[in-house]
């Protein structure tokens, strides 16, 4: 196609400059300039081709602009032409006068085109004498498409010339970034053969590209869906634009209006330069792995794009036109800065798009290079843009589809890892949810049978050997639940509770917990609450206690003499979340636990909070522990929204303060009743024993029988055992048909043989349904300790959870709860 776009002439001078910038961009616009009094050689004429009129060409410049062509033939003013042979002008925004002689060989008039080699100038003002009169015309980017003397996308000039005569021809040029002059003459037949040989190029060229745009958007992002993808196809989109823009497309379109054709070039030129500055950016990933390029990326994006929403205020064509193509040197500098830099860093298909940039960027150069007359300038090096484009685009493609199959590849290989990783993590749930069934089956054993063993006549030398059991029991189910808390803190499952709470009960109970600790150590052990704090919260009062419980452990842990000392104080300004997020009703506590212990050095106090650290590897040896406490109490506290502090030193003891944000609640009668239900373990217990009630147990195990039985058999409650779920079920069944007794509560194992709790539960539940029955109390005994267990029991039909070790106090507390409601209902 016959295209002398920005590439082949305002980039023509950018790529040739890139190469030579330094030292030959000058000469590149260097004419061979020879004053002359003469007038140029007559160019002799051939009816049969069209001839190259550079190499008989004179020029001048015209400073004022004012000079008229007939002035210029009548002689009123005089200029001083000068020969050249080469195919450029002698510079820009200047009026430049060219004159040349042709003579008419044949016996016959020559209906004559002077063609301007597909040229778009600003101006171009023609005209030659004939008859006596003055013959001219006027065409170019500042006139209306249809004024012009033919109807071509470019710029071409009727000449008539009579037989066997000569004539001196003169045009002048205004162009404003276009310096190249190569016009041809021929006969109009001729002419017609060259513009059918063009439009020919053209429209082949065109609708190669086209193709290819359309090929990019209908089938690349289906194939390939990818950032990468979109720059690609937004840069060969706008380069064939471009492309089409300069090789005169549109201007039949808008040939009424000259100036929003001049702004459609420009604003095209930048659009292309932005989708190049996108495809480079999202192919080498800048916008990830260099954030001040990334950044240069974009201020150099926001240039053109002010070039094209700015572009009536910053001097329009003439001035932008020139500033554009300096833009876009710069851009491609940095372009081929970035493509080159991650090409040796080994940046994955780098070489395969450098190779596309550089194939353009050789075409752009060799059509500049003939533009200048450093290679013969014909038709082939006229099209060598539109080749350019068309081969780079297939290697941008390829290097886009190699990228975005390796991203795939990558992305597959990744996904496979998570899947593998997700299946580990839940074999580790799992792991730890059966660890933790088949510890606390034994674990309830020995802590249910230590608790009973309790109630009876000991001597003091036995509660000694029944105290050492419990706790070494209570230390092993403190390791179990430290594990299990860690694992749900980090798969992200670990859910508060948030409800009102007394800050006063809460610190009593902590505390309450350690004074043994403290007696047997002979520590002083002190706990305070500021006056000004509030003790009316609304928190999860469980896991508050829980840090608590984890940072007094430490404290008397690693303390043999002297003193721990626990304080709850109001601070005045919110340091653990946002001013402007904490309710007015918020308030920062700060939890501080402060013992005389080891104390720990400044370079342990880094790795202290991680999992399973200490700060020091005997620790674990001398006074044991899994190193998970402050790490869950780390997490824990992160989750409420607060944080955590350590001041220490060697020798010095610790001092650890929590801050959480906690809001104020009133003492409601919710409050109250919460209180009120705290009663002791023998009043509840003396309740329970004033009912007529049976309990069916669903338990295989046998100690965890054993257990059950004894701590039931304290409440005086009646008692009925199932060694599995069928069974349970068919007794529940003969009792409420009225064969025994009926049952009024239900304790139900999860994990049984023949038909398990879930099971049960559910079995019963609908025989409830069926017969129109009340609904029975199931409280679920369990070894499974994780929320999705819990949350199942209660899909299912049960009422409460309680985990094993089954703690006497909170058995009692729930058949206190469920059982009286239940005997109403029967009297009733």
């Amino acid at each position: 196609m016959k295209i002398i776009t920005l590439h082949t002439i305002g980039l023509s001078r950018i790529c040739l400059g890139f190469f030579l910038f330094l030292g030959f961009h000058g000469l590149l616009f260097a004419n061979t300039l020879n004053a002359s009094d003469s007038l140029p050689p007559v160019l002799t004429l051939d009816e049969h081709h069209s001839q190259s009129m550079v190499g008989f060409l004179q020029y001048a410049v015209d400073d004022t602009g004012a000079l008229t062509l007939q002035q210029l033939y009548d002689g009123e003013h005089a200029l001083v032409f000068k020969d050249y042979a080469k195919q450029s002008l002698p510079g820009l925004n200047e009026y430049i006068w060219v004159r040349a002689r042709v003579a008419n060989p044949y016996d016959h008039d020559l209906q004559l085109v002077v063609n301007f080699e597909e040229i778009l100038y600003d101006e171009l003002l023609f005209g030659y004498p004939i008859d006596g009169q003055l013959r001219q015309w006027r065409a170019g980017l500042n006139y209306p498409f249809y004024d012009r003397p033919i109807p071509y996308r470019f710029l071409a000039m009727p000449l008539e010339l009579p037989a066997g005569t000569s004539q001196t021809i003169y045009f002048r040029i205004l162009a404003s970034h276009m310096p190249l002059l190569s016009p041809s003459i021929g006969t109009t037949l001729s002419f017609a053969s060259d513009m059918s040989n063009s439009a020919v190029i053209n429209l082949t060229g065109m609708g190669l590209a086209l193709g290819i745009c359309l090929f990019m958007i209908i089938f690349m992002p289906l194939a390939m869906p990818s950032r990468e993808t979109w720059g690609v196809i937004a840069f060969t989109c706008a380069t064939t634009a471009v492309v089409g823009s300069y090789s005169g497309a549109y201007q039949a379109m808008l040939g009424d209006y000259p100036e929003l054709h001049k702004y459609f070039m420009v604003a095209l030129l930048a659009l292309n330069s932005i989708a190049n500055l996108f495809m480079v950016n999202s192919f080498f990933e800048v916008y990830k792995s260099n954030p001040v390029s990334h950044r240069i990326y974009k201020a150099a994006a926001l240039v053109f794009a002010g070039i094209i929403v700015l572009y009536p205020w910053l001097g329009r064509y003439e001035v932008l036109m020139v500033a554009t193509i300096a833009c876009t040197l710069s851009m491609y500098m940095l372009l081929f800065y970035t493509a080159i830099s991650k090409y040796r860093q080994g940046f994955p298909r780098s070489g395969w798009f450098l190779s596309g940039l550089l194939l353009f960027f050789v075409s752009s150069s060799f059509a500049a290079a003939g533009g200048e007359g450093l290679v013969p300038y014909d038709p082939l090096i006229r099209h060598t843009i539109c080749i350019g484009i068309i081969l780079q685009a297939t290697l941008l493609s390829y290097a886009t589809a190699l990228k975005v199959r390796s991203n795939k590849e990558q992305a597959e290989e990744m996904e496979k890892r998570v899947v593998i990783a997700d299946a580990a993590s839940k074999e580790k749930s799992e792991f730890l949810a059966t660890m933790s069934h088949e510890i606390r089956t034994p674990v309830n054993g020995v802590l249910g049978m230590a608790q009973m063993l309790e109630k009876t006549g000991l001597s003091p030398e036995q509660q000694y050997y029944n105290q050492v059991i419990f706790s070494s029991g209570s230390t092993l189910l403190a390791v179990i639940n430290d594990i299990l808390d860690f694992s749900k803190i980090e798969a992200g499952k670990m859910d508060l509770d948030p409800r009102p709470f007394d800050l006063n009960v809460l610190v009593e109970n902590s505390a309450a917990m350690f004074l043994p600790q403290a007696d047997d150590k002979q520590l002083a052990f002190n706990w305070r609450i500021d006056d000004d704090c509030p003790t009316s919260l609304l928190g999860d009062e469980i896991r508050i206690q829980q840090l608590l419980n984890n940072l007094l452990s430490n404290a008397f842990k690693f303390t043999e003499t002297g003193s721990v000392y626990l304080q709850v104080r109001k601070k005045a300004t919110a340091v653990a979340v946002q001013a402007e997020s904490v309710d007015a009703s918020m308030q920062i506590l700060q939890f501080s636990v402060k013992d005389t212990g080891v104390g720990i050095a400044s370079d342990k106090q880094k790795t202290i909070f991680s999992a399973f650290m200490q700060a020091d590897r005997s620790t674990t040896r001398e006074y044991g522990g899994t190193g998970l406490g402050l790490a869950i109490c780390k997490q824990l506290v992160e989750l409420m929204g607060g944080n955590i502090q350590l001041i220490s030193a060697p020798g010095q003891g610790a001092e650890f303060v929590i801050e959480l944000p906690l809001t104020v609640v009133s003492a409601t009668s919710d409050t109250a009743k919460d209180k009120d239900q705290v009663t002791a373990l023998d009043s509840a217990t003396s309740l329970l024993m004033n009912q007529s009630a049976t309990v069916l147990v669903a338990e295989d195990n046998p100690v965890n029988q054993q257990v059950i039985r004894a701590m039931l058999a304290y409440t005086g409650l009646n008692v009925i055992f199932a060694n599995d779920g069928l069974q349970a079920f068919n007794m529940f069944k003969d009792h409420m048909n009225g064969e025994a007794q009926s049952i009024s509560l239900i304790l139900m194992d999860l994990e049984m043989p023949q038909m398990d709790g879930y099971e049960t539960t559910l079995a019963i539940r609908e025989y409830e349904r069926r017969h129109d029955l009340a609904v029975t109390p199931i409280i679920a005994i369990t070894a499974h300790v994780l929320e999705a267990n819990a949350q199942r029991c209660y899909e299912v039909g049960m009422d409460q959870v309680l985990n094993k070790p089954v703690q006497l106090d909170k058995l009692v507390a729930s058949l206190n709860q469920l059982l009286p409601a239940e005997q109403e209902s029967n009297s009733a």
